[in-house]
């Protein structure tokens, strides 16, 4: 039965384990422990108010052995997949977590990523606003691309493909990138630049460090 005074919440998070080499019963752990903090941060909030999205997010990268974590919040009901916003439980109801799905990403290949941009038309008046600009983009660009990159088949690092998940704009192009990956848990570090890496299952890309410069200047923007 559904309780009329209840605002029902599914709960999904994606976590990032700090170590690679958890035992069955660590990742369980590490689980369930997530899920508690979960259930708590929403649990805080009492009848009528909202569940504020950027509370739970720090409740659960709070949690020992979290070393990245995306949420979502979702309303039961909702045709949304995904939900990272803050929630507003209506009249005298209060936000109820009746469903939660933790997932554990695995090990993780850290990117050093060089890009090199001309600057173009409206943003040679002011190249360093424009410098800056297009790393913040590139930055958002690169975040969201390589979280997806193990949809390919098989997943894979290779010369060129930096570049083709970077869009050029009204202020710049992208000349070319280059890349250097550091496969943390095993403690390798690939020393050739864009080496050519087929990726397994269970490995995760993410943007360890960028830099953006310009093509003719060599002026940098450093993360």
């Amino acid at each position: 039965l559904v309780n009329e005074n209840r605002y029902p919440i599914t709960g999904k998070v994606t976590v990032t384990p700090a170590t690679a080499d958890l035992t069955p019963t660590e990742k369980q752990t590490l689980i369930a422990d997530v899920e508690a903090a979960l259930e708590a941060a929403v649990e805080d909030a009492g009848i009528g108010e909202r569940v504020i999205y950027n509370r739970v997010v720090g409740s659960v990268m709070a949690v020992q052995g979290v070393y990245d974590a995306v949420v979502d919040l979702i309303p039961v009901g909702s045709a949304a997949t995904t939900g990272k916003v803050n929630l507003s439980p209506s009249g005298d109801t209060r936000a109820d977590l009746v469903q939660t799905d933790i997932t554990l990403q695995g090990a993780l290949v850290a990117l050093d990523v060089t890009v090199n941009v001309e600057i173009i038309d409206a943003g040679l008046l002011n190249p360093v606003g424009a410098l800056a600009q297009a790393r913040d983009t590139i930055t958002a660009e690169l975040t969201g691309a390589l979280a997806n990159l193990s949809a390919g088949d098989p997943p894979h690092l290779a010369p060129g493909v930096i570049e083709s998940l970077l869009d050029n704009t009204a202020t710049y192009v992208v000349d070319q990138a280059s890349y250097q990956a550091d496969f943390v848990d095993e403690g390798l570090r690939v020393q050739r630049i864009n080496a050519e890496i087929t990726l397994q299952a269970d490995q995760q890309v993410w943007l360890r460090n960028l830099t953006v410069q310009e093509t003719t200047s060599q002026q940098d923007v450093d993360a």
